[in-house]
C-alpha cells in the first residue's frame, strides 16, 4: 500500500510539472484562433463592403493599356465618393462584344454607365434603353450623339487629325518632289463618324501646307478588333515594300505597338514613319529611339475623372456638363526621353 501511495505521488508530481506547459499550449492555440478570426472578419468586411452607388465602365476593342489607365483614374475618383466602379467584361474567359456588355450592365441594374461611344444603331438603342430605365449614361472618348446619353467626355476627333497632320508636316518639311502617301489605320470596315473626322483632319491640315494632290491621305482597315488581326495586318503591310506608305497613323495603343514591332522585325525602321497613340512606357521608349516618330497623348486621368464626376452630378442634381474636352498633345523624340526620365525619378 505504501508503494502504491509513492507511485500516486510521483504521477501527481509529473502532472503538476506538465500543467503549466499545457496551459501555455492552450493559450497559444486560443491566440491563434482569435487572430485568425479577426483576419477573417476583416476580409469579410472588405468583401461585403457596401457602396452608395454602382457604376459600370464598358469599352470595346483590345486597347487594354489605354483603358486600364482610364479605369484606374475613374476607380479612384469613384471610391472617394463611396461608389463602386466595375469594369464590365474585363479578364473574362469569354470575350463579349461591347454591346453585349452594355446590355449586361443594364440588366444588372447599375446606377450609372460609362461607355466608349460609337454611332452604331445597336449602341444608340441600348443607351436609350438604359436612360429610359433611369440609368444615366456618359459616353467616353468617342461620342454617341444620336442617343439620349447625358454627357460626353473626350476629344475633338477633327482636332486629333489636325494634330497628326501638323506632326507629319514637320517631318516632311518643304513640298516633296514626289507624291507621298499617308495611311490612317481605322478600327473597322465600317469606319464611324469619329474616325472619318480624324481622317478629314489629317487631310485638310496637309492640304493647307502642300495643296491638293501632293499628299495622298488614305485609310487602312482592320476587320477584327483583336491582337492577332492587328499583327497580321501590320505584317502584310511591312512585307509589301512596294505598297508601304511613307507614313502610318495609328489611332490606338495596340495598333501602335504592332506597327513599331513590325517595323523592327522586317527591317523597315525609317522606311515608313509611324505616328502612334498613347504614352505607355513601351511606346515612349520606341519614340525616344526613333522607331516611332511621335505619339499622341490623351489625358486618361481627365477622361476617368470627368466621366465619374458627370455621373455623380447628374444623379445628385439632375444636371451635368453635356461635353468635357480633355487635354491632348503630340510627344516627339526629345519630349519622350524627358518624360521617361521624369517617371524614373518618381
Amino acid at each position: 500500500m505504501s508503494r502504491q501511495k509513492r507511485e500516486d505521488k510521483r504521477i501527481r508530481r509529473k502532472l503538476l510539472l506538465l500543467m503549466p506547459w499545457a496551459c501555455i499550449v492552450v493559450v497559444i492555440a486560443a491566440l491563434l484562433w482569435y487572430q485568425g478570426t479577426v483576419i477573417l472578419s476583416k476580409d469579410n468586411m472588405e468583401v461585403h463592403k457596401t457602396y452608395k452607388r454602382h457604376y459600370a465602365l464598358v469599352t470595346g476593342g483590345t486597347d487594354d493599356v489605354f483603358w486600364s489607365s482610364v479605369y484606374e483614374s475613374a476607380y479612384a475618383v469613384a471610391a472617394e465618393h463611396d461608389v463602386l466602379l466595375e469594369r464590365f467584361g474585363y479578364d473574362l474567359a469569354v470575350k463579349y462584344s461591347k454591346d453585349d456588355l452594355l446590355e449586361m450592365a443594364i440588366e444588372a441594374g447599375v446606377d450609372g454607365i460609362i461607355v466608349e461611344g460609337d454611332e452604331d444603331e445597336r449602341t444608340i438603342e441600348l443607351i436609350n434603353r438604359a436612360v429610359s430605365q433611369n440609368i444615366p449614361v456618359v459616353t467616353i472618348l468617342s461620342d454617341c450623339s444620336g442617343s439620349m446619353r447625358q454627357s460626353y467626355v473626350g476629344v475633338n476627333n477633327y482636332d486629333i487629325g489636325q494634330n497628326y497632320g501638323e506632326a507629319i508636316a514637320k517631318l516632311i518639311g518643304e513640298t516633296p518632289s514626289s507624291k507621298l502617301n499617308v495611311r490612317v489605320i481605322l478600327e473597322s470596315k465600317e469606319a464611324d463618324v469619329a474616325q472619318n473626322l480624324v481622317l478629314l483632319g489629317v487631310r485638310e491640315n496637309l492640304e493647307k501646307y502642300y495643296g491638293e494632290g501632293s499628299i495622298d491621305v488614305t485609310s487602312g482597315t482592320i476587320s477584327e478588333p483583336d491582337d492577332f488581326a492587328v499583327e497580321e495586318y501590320m505584317r502584310d503591310t511591312f512585307l509589301d515594300r512596294a505598297q508601304l506608305p511613307e507614313f502610318i497613323v495609328c489611332l490606338n495603343s495596340i495598333t501602335t505597338q504592332q506597327a513599331y514591332q513590325a517595323a523592327v522585325d522586317y527591317n523597315a525602321v525609317g522606311s515608313c514613319k509611324i505616328l502612334g497613340y498613347y504614352d505607355s512606357e513601351s511606346i515612349l521608349s520606341a519614340v525616344s529611339k526613333g522607331i516611332i516618330s511621335s505619339t499622341l497623348s490623351v489625358d486618361t486621368e481627365q477622361l476617368g475623372r470627368y466621366a465619374v464626376e458627370n455621373l455623380n452630378d447628374y444623379i445628385e442634381t439632375g444636371y451635368t456638363n453635356g461635353y468635357n474636352a480633355v487635354d491632348m498633345k503630340m510627344i516627339d523624340r526629345e519630349k519622350a526621353a524627358e518624360i521617361l526620365e521624369q517617371r524614373k525619378e518618381q
